[in-house]
């Protein structure tokens, strides 16, 4: 015959709602602990708000400077049990009446897990005190007789004022000490023969030793500022291939270089660049490769190794397809994995059609959509003078209309996949150069009459109407006329339909 076992017994539950406040200390005067905690109103608005809110317990709430301790409101679902235990004075302790009442819900607890701060005791006497409590009384005539002591005897009593909080982490953090994976033991032999064991970290990166020039400086590096050691086994190989490579063109980036190494001969690219070639700190040819001893301020065709760089909206967003791999991808395709040449072309060239990294640095060679191509190599966009640090050898108007239409179409193509032509790119682009111009030379002007009259006159910045276009701080375009004439505004803007003559112009400093 089958057991048949009790139901077990239902308690009511009370309608009542109770908030818990896990009290980190031994509570025997309940005012003193509700008063610690900010009072009833403080209490009954952090059980309010709900989840994640946050109570302040100070052990002294009539000081100014104690710094709290911060619990946290949480949902818990738990029951308030009361338990009541009766029994006569002769009656044994086993044989007393218990009765259990379930009194209500209990839906938030503040629970306080944080570490408490390091507290500073300012004296009641101190000045500092003082001034804080007529501040919050608003004892103004108080306020008004307050000053500080800047006697440098009392050393004894600095009267600072204490930080909001000493330790920025308030949860203690699990440090296990282990071992550097990285570090590891090697013997390094002696000159008498012997070995000494000693500790080499594997992820230190080793110091570059490069060479590079100011844009402002008067010549360019024709070898290299430091002692470079002698290259040894694969670098020997890089160089050469990187000589054969510069026969092809004359100043590279560094990430197309990359694209036309594999993947064993990148890794001595560093190595090997320093042998033969330096960089511009600044100006339109930044963070580029030149020979040592090319310089590409003195000859215009070069602009076409130009620079050109901005910033990526935080809003854009490339558009991924949703797709499941079976491995890790590699990021590269299976012929750089046989050691050939990785075809990502779009790292560092630009074309308009397939879709770019993130990158935001191109040169203007790498520039291939025939939107801007007509710009690159239009020579009426370039100008004859020296090349200013912003825009190198084009107009602002020109340089400045390529990088704004290839933000856009960059921006474009990382969200829709797709960027629209641009047929009108250069439109009423030659009647902004010609203002260029106009600006140009009532500048130099304004810097001609400064110079004839230096005691009473005051030169002032430029205004450059294009620098709030501009990604960078300070460069502006210089022309200058051989024939010294007076150029007029009418002289220049005769129609916009005309073509666009240049000004013959010539290096004179500033």
């Amino acid at each position: 015959m089958e057991e048949v076992s009790e139901p077990h017994p239902k308690y009511p539950v009370g309608d009542r709602t109770f908030f818990c406040v896990e009290y980190p200390g031994a509570v025997k005067n309940v005012d003193r602990a509700v008063n610690s905690l900010g009072g009833e109103r403080a209490i009954a608005q952090a059980f309010q708000n709900g989840d994640n809110h946050r109570m302040e317990l100070r052990y002294r709430p009539g000081d100014p400077f104690c710094h709290s301790i911060n619990g946290n409101v949480v949902s818990t679902p738990r029951l308030l049990l009361k338990v009541t235990r009766r029994r006569r004075r002769d009656q044994p302790e086993d044989q007393a009446q218990v009765t259990t009442e379930v009194l209500g819900t209990i839906p938030y607890t503040c629970r306080f897990r944080s570490l408490g701060d390091f507290q500073y005791l300012v004296p009641e006497t101190d000045p500092i005190y003082k001034m804080h409590k007529d501040l919050r009384v608003g004892h103004v005539e108080n306020i008004k007789e307050f000053q500080l002591s800047f006697d440098d005897k009392t050393l004894d009593n600095l009267q600072n004022l204490p930080p909001p909080a000493f330790s920025a982490a308030e949860v203690p953090s699990k440090y296990e000490f282990k071992q550097n994976a990285p570090v590891m033991r090697v013997r390094i032999k002696q000159p008498d023969g012997t070995y000494k064991m000693k500790l080499v970290n594997r992820t230190v990166i080793q110091a570059r030793l490069l060479t590079s020039a100011a844009f402002e400086a008067e010549n360019v590096p024709t070898k290299s500022n430091h002692p470079l050691p002698d290259p040894i086994g694969n670098t020997i190989q890089v160089i050469d291939k990187l000589k054969e490579l510069y026969k092809s063109r004359p100043i590279w980036s560094k990430t197309a270089l990359k694209y036309r190494l594999t993947l064993d001969e990148r890794k001595y690219l560093n190595d090997a660049l320093p042998h033969f070639a330096y960089t511009f700190q600044t100006g339109p040819w930044r963070d580029c490769w030149i020979p040592y001893g090319l310089d590409p301020r003195k000859n215009k065709k070069y602009h076409i190794y130009q620079q050109l760089d901005f910033r990526i909206s935080p809003q854009a967003k490339t558009k991924v397809r949703a797709q499941r791999a079976l491995h890790v991808r590699n990021h590269v395709d299976q012929d750089a994995r046989r050691g050939g040449l990785p075809s990502e072309p779009s790292v560092y060239e630009f074309d308009g059609e397939r879709i770019p990294s993130r990158s935001a640095w191109f040169q203007m060679c790498d520039i291939t959509d025939p939107d801007f191509v007509d710009i690159i190599c239009n020579p009426n966009y370039l100008h004859d003078g020296p090349p200013t640090k912003r825009y190198g050898y084009y107009y602002p108007s020109a340089f400045l209309a390529v990088r704004a239409g290839i933000r856009e179409k960059h921006s474009q193509m990382t969200t829709e996949g797709l960027a629209e032509r641009m047929p009108d790119i250069a439109r009423d682009l030659g009647r902004k150069i010609k203002m260029d111009m106009i600006e140009e030379f009532r500048r130099q002007q304004e810097l001609a009459e400064a110079r004839a009259t230096p005691s009473t006159s005051t030169l002032t910045q430029p205004v450059d109407r294009h620098a709030d276009d501009s990604d960078d701080d300070e460069g502006i375009i210089v022309l200058y006329s051989d024939d010294e004439e007076m150029i007029m505004e009418d002289d220049i803007i005769q129609d916009d339909n005309d073509d666009m003559e240049l000004l013959p112009t010539k290096e004179e400093p500033l």
